[in-house]
């Protein structure tokens, strides 16, 4: 079904624009919609394109400057897209709701979403696609549990973000390698962005959220540091200089868990922490879950997927695939 394209037909005397122009923005919809992997190629840098449209490896961005014509599309299944308004005032509908996007509005859509833009005539709008396995990937990198992105997230603004976008789809670079390098950390910091908007409590790990209970914070410095040798309980209090209730309520109420529960939560993370280590040191789960006194496989594997949001063996292999891929980027600068 080509339902989501773009619905109007477009005149070479509108504003500037070409047939090929009308060609490239029912492209870009169906590149939106997922249904189209190839693009259009340019017929020179030197020409001022309305409709732009650039991939680099999963990640597609499109950049709509003064286009007036309303352009429909389906979020595809394993992409987030970020909508930035650089300049004019956009109507957008998402899945039923409606928005208007003035200058500097920014909004994150979910996966499965039906979308309606209609740009200002004036304005200038971009689109970004950002696959969710690399967004997991970044969140994991800063230390982040991995929640999902089943939900939109409201307009909002942040101006580093929107001129961070801006440079990314108006390239100062030439095409070749060392814009796609450039390309590819700015990348990394939109990820970072979008990962901002979307923190909720509880979503770093334990070892890195801020703790204002002071003895829920000494009892995690402790279990930090004696996280291989299992302290007794009573040992743990008297190091935060509380009874063992006290210790028991005050976890309770600062983070609601349990101190078992608390316990292997850090240890869990410390399993994640080395799993991300140099692969070519950690090359088998088992023999790091044993480590931190986790003998039973099975149950240790479901422990971690409930905290972490992925199997043992998915993060060693990831760390492992991007440090192969970090070799290949260094052998070819």
């Amino acid at each position: 079904m080509t339902a989501f394209t773009a619905d109007a037909t477009v005149h070479s005397a509108e504003v500037g624009y070409t047939p090929s122009d009308e060609s490239r923005l029912r492209a870009a919809c169906r590149v939106l919609s997922g249904q189209q992997r190839r693009l259009l190629p340019d017929s020179g840098t030197e020409v001022r394109r309305p409709v732009r449209v650039e991939r680099l490896g999963e990640h597609v961005q499109i950049a709509l400057e003064q286009v007036s014509i309303a352009c429909h599309w389906h979020v595809p299944t394993g992409v987030v897209q970020l909508l930035v308004s650089h300049a004019g005032s956009h109507q957008l509908s998402c899945s039923g709701k409606s928005y208007q996007l003035q200058a500097g509005d920014i909004l994150v859509v979910s996966e499965g979403s039906r979308m309606q833009l209609v740009p200002d005539g004036d304005g200038f709008v971009s689109i970004l696609m950002l696959p969710v396995a690399e967004l997991k990937q970044a969140a994991m990198g800063m230390g982040w549990l991995w929640r999902g992105c089943h939900k939109d997230i409201p307009v909002c603004r942040s101006p580093e973000l929107e001129r961070l976008v801006r440079d990314m789809v108006k390239p100062q670079y030439s095409p070749g390698y060392f814009h796609e390098h450039i390309h590819y950390y700015q990348l990394r910091v939109c990820y970072a962005l979008v990962l901002q908007l979307w923190q909720e409590p509880g979503h770093c790990f334990i070892a890195n959220t801020p703790i204002g209970d002071r003895v829920v914070h000494q009892l995690r410095q402790r279990v930090l540091e004696t996280i291989l040798d299992e302290p007794e309980v009573s040992e743990l209090a008297a190091y935060c200089q509380v009874s063992v209730r006290t210790l028991y309520n005050r976890l309770k109420a600062t983070l609601g868990c349990t101190l078992g529960e608390f316990i292997r939560q850090l240890k869990i993370e410390c399993v994640f922490q080395d799993l991300n280590a140099n692969p070519r040191i950690v090359r088998n789960v088992t023999e790091v879950a044993m480590k931190y006194g986790f003998s039973n496989p099975g149950r240790f594997a479901h422990y971690y997927r409930q905290h972490i949001g992925e199997l043992p063996s998915e993060t060693l292999r990831r760390n492992s695939a991007a440090a192969a891929n970090s070799q290949t980027s260094a052998l070819r600068s």
